[in-house]
């Protein structure tokens, strides 16, 4: 039977499926060492101060059990479980008969454990109902779970402050499926934030640094100071300034509005990488508009508005050795229908582009085409611009 050519041919086979147990340990290890990445603060610290209001009414009630308990071991020379039981229903008054006989002295004990235990359980519900209605300890566990949700995000912005500026970000960054996270504290905030859909959000101070740390700055790409007041913009960038050293993102940047043209270069002075002011914005713009009325704004018509998915990259090139060609058409960017429109090289502005155009360290590639295109070429190519 062990020269059975059938049987051999079986075991040929089952060599052909044998289990690469190296490979599968390789990973299983995988998923034994992967861990949740470090939080910047550990969330929970408002529902550990919210419970410790329970901790008095807990006191209470263990020193009603503890002396109701002592009381009929000595009046009446109960057992202790007993006397714990006595005491019990005493307190709970539900009217169960005694375990044994109880002398007047022990009667006279159990009338003032009565009130005594009916004093304490209404602090210790007053008290726990308080922490109910509230909504602090509802609210506090919610932020919990927010924490811990946006501390898997990487490469996020950061926008402090919601308003009509913020809510125009909010929209373009979700047309453009880029993580955020937003920061404000007034009424209604929550509320607001749902009916915008805004996945990640922080109810809180804006300028906080706990709650810029609650939104997990170590790993974000940017903080955005939006709020409608200049003080709380300083605020905002001075602390994520702070923060920014402290965890050593030296990648990301600080950009901020001024509601005050004066304010604008203070706000780059103490720390923005770029600083908007509204007005100068809009005056730029209705100016462009009144010289050529009949022309085609292309940014406000195509790349900002809701009806086109066509968007604007600037890709840097940080390492030149990462395109070995070191031209426009060893990019690749042709085969996601991208196309490179201008150069800006230093203070230069290259607008004459072709595919056999030099790229440089330090350049900025213009690159224009759509949404999903865009996000399919970063997605291969992230390496070469990081």
């Amino acid at each position: 039977m062990a020269n059975n050519p059938r049987h051999k041919k079986y075991r040929q086979d089952d060599s052909r499926a044998v289990i690469n147990w190296d490979e599968l340990k390789d990973v299983f290890s995988v998923f034994v060492q992967w861990k949740r990445p470090p939080l910047d603060i550990q969330p929970g610290e408002d529902i550990n101060q919210i419970l410790g209001r329970l901790r008095s009414p807990i006191i209470v009630m263990i020193l009603i059990l503890t002396f109701g308990t002592l009381g009929y071991m000595a009046i009446d020379d109960y057992s202790p479980l007993n006397a714990l039981y006595m005491t019990v229903i005493t307190i709970a008054t539900v009217g169960y008969s005694e375990v044994a006989p109880t002398s007047s002295e022990g009667r006279i004990f159990s009338m003032g454990l009565i009130f005594s235990g009916i004093a304490g359980f209404g602090y210790s519900m007053g008290v726990f109902v308080s922490i109910i209605s509230d909504g602090h300890l509802i609210r506090s566990l919610g932020e919990r779970h927010m924490v811990k949700q946006v501390g898997l995000l990487d490469q996020h912005f950061i926008i402090c402050g919601l308003n009509e500026t913020s809510q125009e970000i909010i929209k373009q960054f979700q047309k453009k499926r880029i993580p955020f996270v937003v920061i404000d504290n007034f009424d209604g905030f929550d509320v607001k934030c749902l009916g915008l859909k805004v996945e990640y959000h922080i109810n809180g101070d804006p300028f906080s640094d706990v709650n810029l740390r609650k939104a997990h700055i170590s790993t974000c790409r940017g903080v955005i100071a939006a709020s409608s007041s200049d003080n709380d913009n300083f605020a905002i960038v001075v602390s994520a300034k702070i923060l920014f050293d402290k965890f050593d993102n030296k990648s990301a940047y600080i950009y901020s509005i001024a509601k005050d043209i004066e304010n604008k270069e203070k706000l780059l002075k103490i720390g923005a990488k770029h600083v908007i002011t509204p007005q100068i914005i809009a005056g730029q713009r209705l100016v462009s508009y009144a010289i050529k009325p009949d022309a085609s704004h292309f940014v406000d018509d195509v790349i900002y508005s809701d009806d086109t998915d066509v968007d604007l990259e600037e890709m840097e090139i940080k390492d030149i050795n990462n395109f070995p060609g070191r031209h426009i058409k060893d990019m690749e960017l042709k085969a996601f229908d991208l196309m490179v429109f201008a150069i800006k090289r230093e203070k230069e502005i290259i607008t004459q582009v072709s595919g056999d155009t030099d790229i440089q360290q330090g350049d900025v590639l213009l690159v224009i085409g759509k949404i999903k295109d865009m996000q399919r070429y970063l997605k291969k190519y992230a390496e070469k611009f990081a």
